[in-house]
Parts: structure tokens; C-alpha cells; sequence
């Protein structure tokens, strides 16, 4: 087991020995550093790194990932990272160590290539996911506060994702994720670009605001047995299984929007522009 530190160089491949000190490559249980400051690149295709951890305090990386390669990532602090996946590759990603960071990711993901596996953004961290890939959430995802994560590829898998200031899915969400809000005093946001495809779980654990985009119509609801229904003019428009969680956050509201529904858990007493009536 030995400390191994970037140091690039050549073709910027993390099999080659000469682009680490001690020079050599990566083996099973080292400790992998990425310190340079500045702008730096890594490629790193199937197994090569074999799962162990990459403590990553570079400013500026890029990371290239191919061929079935395998990644557990960890930023320190004020990182702005690129994730470039071209196949199906295992992406662990944790941004920030739990103090005033703000550690900034970029996942693309490249067509018909697949990310597996999670994030964790701490404090300010925030994670951009875009292309024409598919995000594989098979465990325990998080967004803490206030962090931000917009997702704007297909979400497949089963897995939870957590959600404490500001996440937007911009594509679809498979019924084997959980999304679970942690908001509090309302501070918590989740926006569902195309509520006709998002098949997952919502779990209100906190006060939360949820904004269903593009829903059109909608009179009056139903909320109960774990399923919100929407109901214009006596017609069913739109189901989606939502559980209220919290014991404490009481209240809870639909209202129609200009841009759609949104629906709303709180405490206490408050009141909602275009608020709908319960159907009957």
C-alpha cells in the first residue's frame, strides 16, 4: 500500500507508471492523490484504478472515463470537475468535505454510455449531469444543503436520492428511485420537468415545495394511500406516488401554477396563490 500522486504528463493515462510518483501503476489498496493546481487531465479506462479512492484538491481536473472504468472520487475543496464517460463506467462522486466548500461537478455522458453509481455533494457542492447517456442510481445519492443538483438524463435503477435545497430532474425517473426531501422552513425544491415521465417516489419528509412542469388543467386532487391524483373537469389527468413522511410538517397543499402544479408540505397554517380543492 503506497501514497501515489498525479503527476501527469504523455498521454495523460492513468496505466501509465511514469504519470504518477512513485512511478508505477496503481495497484489495489494505495492511496491515489490528484493535487497539481491548475488545469489537469486524466484518462482512465477499465480497471485500472481498481476502486481505491481518488482524493482529488486539484483545481481544474478532467477525468476521461472509458471501457468499463471504475472511480471513487473524493474533492477536498473548491474543486470545478469534468467527468467524461464514453462507456459504462462506475462513478462514486463525493464533493466536499462537510465545511464551506464549494466543489462544482460536470458529469457528460457520452450517447449510449451509462453512469453507475452515486454522489454526495456537502454544503455548496452542486452537479450538473448532461448528454445523451443514462444515470444508474443503484444506492444512496444525496444533495445536502444547500447544495444543487440538476439531472437532465434518464434516471434508471433502484436507488434513493436525497434531496435538502435545490434538485431539478430535466429527464426521465424510473419507479425504482426514491426521491426524499429534508427541507427546511420551505427551503427545499424539487422540479420535475416532465411529470409524465417521472415514475419514482416522492417521500415529503420536510418542508418541501414540488413543481410539477407542464401539467395543464388541473381542477382538484385527491391525496391518499400514498398516491396524489389530479382531476379536471371530473377526469383523472395524472397519478404520481407521493408519501408525507414528516409528523411534524403538517400541512400540506396543491396549487395550480403558470407553469403547472406545484404541491407543498408545511408547518402550521399558510396559504397558496391557485390553490386546488380536494376532489370530491
Amino acid at each position: 500500500m503506497v501514497t501515489r500522486t498525479w503527476i501527469g504528463g504523455g498521454n495523460n493515462d492513468a496505466s501509465n507508471p511514469n504519470d504518477w510518483s512513485p512511478a508505477e501503476v496503481p495497484k489495489p489498496g494505495d492511496t491515489l492523490e490528484l493535487q497539481s493546481p491548475g488545469a489537469v487531465t486524466m484518462n482512465i479506462s477499465g480497471k485500472v484504478l481498481h476502486g481505491d479512492t481518488l482524493n482529488i484538491s486539484t483545481t481544474d481536473p478532467t477525468l476521461n472515463l472509458s471501457n468499463g472504468a471504475s472511480v471513487t472520487a473524493t474533492e477536498v475543496q473548491d474543486v470545478n470537475a469534468v467527468f467524461n464517460l464514453s462507456g459504462r463506467d462506475r462513478l462514486n462522486l463525493t464533493a466536499g468535505n462537510g465545511t464551506q466548500t464549494t466543489c462544482s461537478n460536470i458529469v457528460n455522458l457520452a450517447a449510449n454510455s451509462a453512469w453507475i453509481g452515486t454522489f454526495t455533494l456537502n454544503r455548496q457542492g452542486s452537479l450538473i449531469v448532461n448528454g445523451a447517456g443514462v444515470f444508474i442510481n443503484n444506492g444512496a445519492s444525496n444533495s445536502g444543503f444547500p447544495a444543487v443538483a440538476t439531472i437532465n438524463v434518464p434516471i434508471e435503477g433502484r436507488g434513493t436520492i436525497s434531496s435538502n435545497w435545490r434538485t431539478e430532474f430535466g429527464s426521465s425517473v424510473g419507479a425504482g428511485q426514491t426521491i426524499s426531501t429534508y427541507g427546511i422552513d420551505g427551503t427545499d425544491t424539487v422540479t420535475i420537468d416532465h411529470a409524465s415521465e417521472f415514475h419514482g417516489l416522492v417521500d415529503m419528509i420536510g418542508a418541501t415545495e414540488i413543481d410539477l412542469l407542464g401539467l395543464a388543467g388541473a381542477d382538484s386532487y385527491t391525496f391518499k394511500n400514498d398516491m396524489l391524483k389530479l382531476y379536471s373537469g371530473g377526469k383523472d389527468i395524472y397519478n404520481m406516488r407521493l408519501e408525507n413522511s414528516s409528523s411534524f410538517y403538517t400541512g400540506f397543499a396543491v396549487t395550480e401554477t403558470a407553469k403547472g402544479v406545484s404541491i407543498y408540505s408545511f408547518y402550521g397554517n399558510e396559504t397558496f396563490a391557485g390553490e386546488l380543492p380536494v376532489h370530491h
